[in-house]
């Protein structure tokens, strides 16, 4: 829910050509209501001998997460430099606290008859749902250094010559089409998994190179463009094989 709802925590202020990141106490309370009130939609399709079984999970997710997001804003402002290191070690935690009430729920909760569990189905939106946005905001946390600039004035250098400059605006790109590529590719990456066609991979990466192939002669976008691949053939076998693990 962190990465597909809305997030207003903190807030982005710029000054004198300086970033810095403040915490927003309206924006992270309204947060956690949020992800307070999904998570007792649960309790639709689960029921404990007594209401104080209820109290347990509720009180858990609510203290823990607003706790978490308060440490892990608090540390990315201070700590700018450690940021991908705080966000898997606040990625982690969230999941030890998930899995430990999930067990709690399990064992002090009895399933509603009208409701049924397909495993395989589960896991199949589980994964398709890590493909797309979480991979998106890891890899940017990441790898966003290595983005290279846009460099439109360069682009846009004879201006007199109206097909050039035509021809420039379209080599600039659309500025969220390399995340929705890339959260295309790994699903198609994750279909070829399933279907156990592996050796199809390949044909992927080359369409999406072929489509790429003008701008594969700047040295720095060839270099991003080869992380962006590798990384969402990597993100995507890993996801896959982890969650057959659960």
């Amino acid at each position: 829910a962190d990465f597909y709802l809305p997030n207003n925590k903190i807030k982005t202020i710029t000054k004198e050509n300086n970033t810095f990141i403040e915490f927003n106490p309206q924006g992270f309370f309204a947060h956690i209501l949020i992800q307070l009130l999904l998570f007792l939609c649960i309790f639709f399709f689960y029921s404990a001998v007594a209401w104080f079984y209820y109290v347990v999970p509720i009180v858990i997710i609510f203290l823990t997460h607003g706790i978490i997001d308060i440490c892990k804003i608090s540390l990315t402002k201070r700590f700018k430099q450690f940021e991908p290191l705080i966000y898997i070690c606040d990625q982690i935690i969230h999941i030890v606290i998930l899995y430990l009430v999930a067990h709690y729920i399990s064992v002090n909760f009895i399933a509603c008859d009208f409701f049924t569990i397909d495993e395989y189905l589960v896991k199949t939106i589980l994964i398709c749902i890590l493909l797309i946005k979480p991979a998106n905001t890891t890899f940017q946390i990441f790898f966003n250094k290595f983005k290279p600039p846009l460099d439109k004035k360069a682009m846009q250098s004879e201006p007199s010559n109206e097909e050039k400059h035509d021809e420039s605006e379209n080599d600039i790109g659309f500025e969220s089409a390399g995340a929705t590529i890339g959260a295309l590719e790994r699903l198609l990456v994750f279909v070829l998994i399933v279907t156990e066609s592996i050796t199809a991979i390949g044909f992927v990466i080359a369409i999406k190179a072929l489509a790429r192939y003008k701008k594969l002669h700047n040295t720095k976008f060839g270099e991003y463009f080869i992380l962006g691949t590798f990384y969402s053939v990597l993100y995507t076998f890993l996801v896959h094989f982890l969650v057959k693990l659960i």
